[in-house]
Formats: structure tokens, sequence, C-alpha cells
């Protein structure tokens, strides 16, 4: 149905075209500063991984420098005080967690040591997953004919995930998306060790957890360490709802993004209620952040809401616009908690991968009977250029033009304060970012690079 739209080729390029520049003007910023959950991750990954009174070691001796001192990079520190210390690793990771050894009181140790002593550590970490990283496919694919069905539930306990993941596998459910929601997640420690636990159980599923509170690379090295074969990156949806600081989420997924380009895990943005120019704006851009670190297009799945509920013209317009300029990813439908034939209609037609819906048993059967009952329509609609689907995907696909346009001249930062739908006073995390120093070092982002 999309080569009957006639969209105009050159525009859709120009598109492409536009939101590759407004994230290479961004990534600028991005490439030359860092944050503590980036420290935390590389610190984690070079071997700090256990705890001490229910806190992880690595967010406590990150926390332990001051904003200038992580300047160089955890890394620097860390192996300075493994050059300086005769001490097991583990155990001198506590004592600088507890304070007992201060990084201020480090003798200096030779900047070559430090990286070569680094590397291995960083080179060790990513053995840690080799096992994965051999594994032909760990994506998400739907044999079924499309669109596949699929479900998303809420739970308060890590432990019953699994659970909740095996009731909807059993009934056949393609996957599943489980939303962790506790107040223990609200806080900037958590339980790693128990969501460890629940989410291994899961590799073998298709399932996808979302932690709330969890930084992007942690929640990131915790999916990969569980198996997981995707993980939701979106930094973009906190920024437009003003949870979060616009340059310390996209600082925190642009090292996440690094991290899954090296292994074989899908990526899933979150749906956002954006008018449609808007939203395909957002969509384009998240899917550059995403190939400007090596995620190709396949590897990106787009979930998105209905474009205007109960409007079957306008839906479908929308659709079939999303469909032509992401003919390369997956596109997930997250359909309302009541869904209406017109949204099954619409995903049938525009030929959508998924259907998203809220759990329960009732919806999920009266869906699939609708699913069903909309079998080969997309093949008997016959689509006039100049109808009304058409000219709405026209005036879609221009507005959304106009909307890039825009935010080219206003930067991406500008333009995510003024698209943002919470006021901007309260985003939080803006403090933590900080500029790399001329002497700053990441092992693990220089062996990301070379992946």
């Amino acid at each position: 149905m999309t080569r009957q739209l006639n969209l105009d080729r050159d525009k859709i390029e120009y598109c492409y075209d536009l939101s590759s520049q407004i994230v290479s003007h961004a990534a600028k910023y991005i490439d030359r500063h860092s944050s503590p959950a980036v420290e935390r991750a590389t610190l984690i990954l070079l071997g700090v991984d256990g705890t001490y009174r229910g806190q992880s070691l690595a967010s406590l001796m990150v926390g332990k420098l001051t904003k200038d001192q992580l300047r160089m990079g955890i890394a620097n520190w860390w192996g300075r005080a493994l050059f300086a210390s005769k001490e097991e690793p583990n155990m001198l990771a506590e004592k600088l967690a507890r304070g007992k050894i201060k990084w201020s009181d480090l003798p200096e140790a030779p900047p070559n040591e430090i990286r070569k002593k680094t590397t291995q550590l960083a080179e060790a970490g990513f053995q840690k997953w080799s096992d994965l990283r051999k594994k032909p496919d760990l994506l998400l694919r739907f044999e079924t004919v499309r669109p596949a069905l699929g479900v998303q539930f809420q739970e308060s306990k890590p432990k019953r995930i699994p659970q909740f993941a095996e009731q909807w596998h059993e009934k056949g459910i393609v996957f599943q998306i489980g939303k962790l929601q506790s107040k223990d997640f609200l806080k900037e420690e958590f339980p790693v060790e128990s969501l460890k636990i629940a989410w291994g159980s899961l590799a073998s599923k298709k399932t996808v957890v979302v932690a709330e509170g969890l930084s992007l690379p942690e929640q990131t090295l915790l999916a990969m360490e569980a198996g997981l074969p995707a993980v939701v990156l979106d930094a973009l949806v906190p920024i437009l709802k003003g949870e979060i600081d616009a340059k310390r989420s996209l600082i925190d997924q642009n090292f996440a993004l690094s991290l899954c380009s090296a292994f074989p895990m899908q990526i899933l943005n979150l749906p956002v209620d954006l008018k449609g120019p808007q939203l395909l704006a957002h969509l384009l851009i998240y899917e550059q952040l995403a190939r400007r670190q090596g995620v190709s297009f396949e590897k990106v799945m787009l979930s998105f809401y209905p474009a205007e509920e109960k409007r079957l013209i306008a839906s479908l317009s929308f659709a079939q616009v999303l469909r032509e300029m992401f003919s390369k990813s997956p596109l997930w439908y997250s359909l309302p908690s009541k869904p209406d034939p017109f949204s099954l209609i619409t995903a049938r037609v525009a030929d959508l991968d998924v259907v998203l819906l809220s759990a329960s048993s009732e919806i999920s059967a009266q869906t699939a009977l609708w699913l069903k009952e909309t079998e080969g329509l997309s093949d008997a609609l016959v689509v006039n250029t100049h109808g009304r689907i058409g000219r709405e995907a026209h005036l879609l696909l221009d507005q959304t033009w106009k909307t890039l346009r825009q935010m080219h001249q206003a930067t991406l930062w500008k333009a995510l304060e003024e698209m943002a739908l919470a006021p901007a006073t309260q985003a939080v995390g803006g403090e933590g970012v900080f500029q790399k120093s001329f002497h700053y070092w990441n092992p693990v982002a220089e062996l990301l690079r070379l992946c």
C-alpha cells in the first residue's frame, strides 16, 4: 500500500539528511562529556561488581570522586589504585567505596601502566559476554503472520517477572514487555543482585524488561548479563516528559547504544504522545542516534501509539508514511488499554510487525480474533494518490520535513526544550554531566570503537 501513495522520495531523503545533521551537531557535545552512570557502567565492565550494604561498589566508588576528579575518568583512578596497592581488587574496591582509602591519597602512577592495566581489565570484561556474541541471532524474530501479538505488563517484584513471562509464553504470545515498578528503583541505588537472579531465567524467552529508575548504561549491562534479546533504550521520552536533563539522558543513551552495537541485542524505544510530524521527527532522530553508534536499522524496533485514536483515515495515512520512512526497522504498535477495530485495521493494512497490548487474557483473545478477521484486507484496498489517505500522507510528510528543518535551525537541545511535555524545571540529573579532560581515559569506550 505504501507504494500506492507515491510519496516524494526527495523529501523523504531530505528528512533523513536533516535528522542526521541534527544528531551530528549534538554529538559534538555528547562525545566531549560523560556522566556518573557511564563511569559506573565502565567500572562494572572493569570487573568491579560487588556490593556493600546493598549498594553497588561501582556506584559508591564513583560517588567518592568530585566532578573535577571524574573529568579524568574512573578508569584512570581505578588503574592508579591498582598500581599503588598490593591488595586483592575486590578488597581494594570495598575500601575505596567505604572511604577507608581516599582517592586523593593515591600516589601518581605512569599513564602507560594505567592504560595497559585497565585495557586488560576491559578485555576480560568483554570476554564475560563472549558466549553471547558467538550466538548467531538473539534478535527478536517473528515467524508468524504480521502483525504478531505481544503483551506488556507491570510488576513491582523482580522475581515475579519470569512467572508472568512464562504464563504468556504458554499462551502463544510472541513476546512480552515487563515493566518493573518499585519505589526501590526510584533511588540512585538499586538491588542489583535480585534483578540478576530474576532476569537470568528469562534468557530463553522473548522478553524485554524495563526497570524504572535504572540508568540506561546499567540497565543495558544487566540485560546483557541476563541474556535478554532486547533492551529498552530511550533517552528522548523522559526528556520530553521533563523527567531528566536532556544532555545527561543522551550521554547515557550514547554509551548504552555503543554496548548494543557490540553485542547481538535489539533496542526498543518507548511510545510517546506527540502529534504526527513531531513523532516522525522524534523517531528519525532516535534512529540516527542508534545508527551513529553502529546499530543497524534492523536492530532498532520503533514503538508508537495510534496517530489519532478512532480516526481511521488519519491512522492509515500516518502508519503508511511510517512504514515507508522506516522500511528496515520493525514497528511495534502500542494499542490503548481497550483497542478498537480501527487500530487493528491500521496495523494489518500498514503491514506493521507487532501489536502490543496491555496484559489481559480477555483483551488479547478479542484482539487475536479481530486480527484474524482482517487478514487479506491490505490486498483488497486500492489507494488513490489524490484521495483522502494520499492527501493526508503527503501533508504529514511535508509537515515532518518542516518540523525537522525548524529543529535543525534551533539545535536539538533547544528543540527538545520546546517539545517538552512537562516544565523543564522538573528535569533532574543535569548537574552530573561533566566535561572530559584532555587526559580522560575509558578503555571500554576504546574497545567498543574497535568492535
